[in-house]
């Protein structure tokens, strides 16, 4: 559960280091913790100054249970990450493994700002470079608080019962951007430009013949179209060798599109999610009985027998129907009882 608690214009962050306003409906006992507890101006005047951050942009808090978990991600903000209660697993992954390893789902899909690697169930088939990633892992408990750089990836796992964390979403500031930060950014831009340019289903097509130099079998110079379509080869060259180096825009194209920037039917391989109302239901094969569909606790000592965790019911020994029906009359319950004396 995520919750957004305050907020901030970005202009405003970015210029200066107020407090950001509590949003509308939170609550006023909730509000005036987070305008009393939490040291603003110790925040501001011993920590994002002297370290060249901008000012709070937004505060977000979320709520987990044991075991909940969040696949990798990335955010492109600086952020500090508060642990109130519980305790949580943070992964932290480089961004510059984005692109070799990581796999990040494109900007217009869906799960954008995810990896499409299943951290807990990796095929290296589908995933080859994965195994070459490397991370760093950080334990948190409450009171203490880690500092997840812009576009760095995390994995989070809970380990309390339960969780609370508060997210202080940072402006950039004065601070540089670091070499390894580079390429995430860089590749979405290179994405929304080709598609912006042409359409989502050329992006891969485009960025691959960009990557092969072979843009002069597909432009027809004659045209307006084949002259938008060349400024669009050379932008995507010039941006790569602005921000990576002279000389590295194939090598960098080439990761880009490896196995990305494709449909993805693999997501639907028995999937089901319950809150779409044209979710098809899955049918379990119902094999109880007359008798165990009419007394279920005879229904209970079967599911225990094939390893199912089950609470027991109460007897329906009450029931003139019951086999077991406990009364005067009843001669084979007599006949039991005088067969135990």
């Amino acid at each position: 559960l995520k919750m957004e608690l305050m907020s901030q214009n970005v202009s405003e962050a970015a210029s200066q280091h107020s407090d950001p306003k509590c949003v509308k409906d939170i609550g006023k006992g909730l509000q005036a913790d987070l305008e009393t507890r939490v040291a603003w101006s110790w925040l501001a005047d011993r920590l994002l100054k002297p370290c060249d951050f901008g000012g709070v942009c937004q505060v977000r808090m979320q709520c987990g249970m044991r075991d909940g978990l969040q696949p990798a991600h990335y955010v492109g903000y600086e952020s500090l990450h508060a642990q109130v209660k519980g305790r949580r697993r943070v992964l932290l992954l480089d961004p510059n493994q984005s692109f070799q390893g990581l796999y990040p789902f494109p900007c217009a899909h869906p799960y954008d700002g995810g990896s499409m690697v299943d951290f807990d169930r990796t095929n290296m088939d589908d995933w080859p470079l994965f195994s070459k990633v490397r991370g760093h892992v950080c334990i948190l408990e409450p009171g203490e608080v880690l500092y997840l750089p812009m576009w760095w990836w995390r994995h989070i796992q809970e380990l309390g019962d339960e969780s609370i964390v508060l997210d202080f979403f940072l402006h950039q500031g004065e601070r540089f951007r670091k070499p390894a930060m580079v390429p995430l950014p860089l590749g979405r831009y290179l994405e929304h430009l080709v598609a912006q340019t042409l359409s989502l289903r050329d992006v891969k097509h485009w960025l691959g013949i960009i990557a092969k130099a072979e843009e002069a079998e597909w432009v027809d110079l004659g045209t307006l179209k084949g002259h938008q379509l060349i400024q669009m080869v050379q932008k995507v060259r010039d941006e790569v060798e602005n921000n990576l180096g002279l000389g590295k825009w194939q090598e960098f194209l080439h990761q880009l599109i490896d196995r990305r920037l494709e449909a993805t039917p693999w997501l639907n391989v028995d999937f089901r999610e319950p809150l779409y109302l044209k979710d098809r239901p899955v049918q379990e094969e119902d094999t109880r009985s007359q008798v165990e569909h009419k007394f279920p606790e005879l229904f209970f000592n079967k599911l225990k027998d094939e390893g199912y965790n089950v609470e027991r019911t109460p007897m329906s020994i009450f029931n003139p129907q019951h086999p077991e029906f406990i009364h005067k009359d009843n001669s084979n319950y007599q006949k039991r009882l005088q067969g135990k004396k």
